[in-house]
């Protein structure tokens, strides 16, 4: 599609292009593959994954995930500087019903541990740049914490299939806090996707 023909298109008829999807994030994902598996999804700087490679990698995180105990409504703190793996963490985690949790990777120990405390999260996924504060803000919580460094080590090799319910809380966004403390804000699969597919335009 040249730039021209692209032009032509208003949003809706954008979204028409691709079968309609269960209103999930895996689904939307399996929509797009639908019409062409092997056209670029996901880049990050020079990476990048096909709609079909998503959907491994989102499957590979999510048995990973599944093997540590994650399930249904447990939520996945992710600490890092902004790349690939938050989309897959976020696509694998509402495959198995559980929540993103996005944190802030410069915050400070005390900001951490707030967001780990309150939250309720007992699986962390960081990178280098945020492990200390991570490993210094799970000594300062009550419940029990793992944690993981963000990399394709955590890929299983046997990807698990991804379901959901559409309506069901898929990440936990906190809030600036300025007024008092952050409060983190549940948002459906639904409407993250419709909160994406309305800046289609």
């Amino acid at each position: 599609m040249t730039t021209l023909e692209a032009d032509a298109y208003t949003p809706a008829e954008v979204l028409a292009l691709y079968p309609e999807h269960d209103g999930t994030l895996p689904g939307l994902v399996r929509s797009r593959v639908q019409v062409d598996p092997e056209r670029e999804l996901l880049v990050c700087g020079e990476r990048f994954r096909t709609g079909a490679q998503v959907l491994d990698a989102a499957g590979g995180l999510a048995a990973y995930l599944r093997g540590r105990g994650v399930g249904e409504g447990d939520r996945v703190l992710v600490m890092g500087r902004n790349s690939d793996w938050h989309v897959l963490a976020l696509i694998a985690a509402a495959g198995l019903g559980a929540i993103f949790v996005p944190v802030n990777p410069d915050f400070k120990v005390e900001e951490a541990t707030y967001v780990l405390r309150q939250s309720g999260a007992g699986a962390v996924l960081c990178d280098d740049h945020a492990a200390a504060t991570a490993e210094a803000a799970r000594a300062e919580v009550d419940h029990e914490v793992w944690i993981a460094r963000l990399g394709d080590h955590l890929l299983a090799s046997d990807p698990i299939p991804l379901g959901g319910d559409p309506d069901a809380p898929c990440v936990m966004i906190y809030t600036s806090g300025t007024t008092g403390f952050p409060k983190g804000v549940l948002h459906s699969q639904k409407s993250v996707i419709a909160a994406g597919e309305g800046f289609v335009e």
